[in-house]
């Protein structure tokens, strides 16, 4: 028995995401429904917008947003500085952890 379209698509995303993050690789999307071409259309769309999603979540990092674990982050004594929540005119604001 074959899966459902829906589950089918997020099977073929997944592969398709996994591969970005791991590997630093576009799989080509019309390989990855050589068997089921009726996919090929809504699979582009929603690597489209994985791609966008993407893009915007590296825009964040590059303008300063730190990711957990980022040594950009200024130490605190007795916290550990986990992210940094926002920016403004007045100053940066800071999630600490003791």
């Amino acid at each position: 028995m074959s899966e459902e379209p829906a589950s089918e698509l997020e099977s073929l995303l997944a592969r398709y995401v996994e591969r970005h993050l791991l590997a630093g690789e576009k799989l080509d999307p019309a390989a990855l429904c050589a068997d089921r071409p009726q996919l090929l259309a809504p699979l582009r769309a929603l690597i489209e917008r994985y791609q966008r999603l993407d893009r915007a979540l590296g825009a964040e990092l590059a303008d300063g947003e730190a990711a957990d674990g980022d040594r950009s982050l200024p130490c605190f004594p007795g916290f550990r500085t986990l992210e940094r929540l926002g920016r403004g005119g007045a100053g940066e604001v800071f999630k600490p952890r003791t």
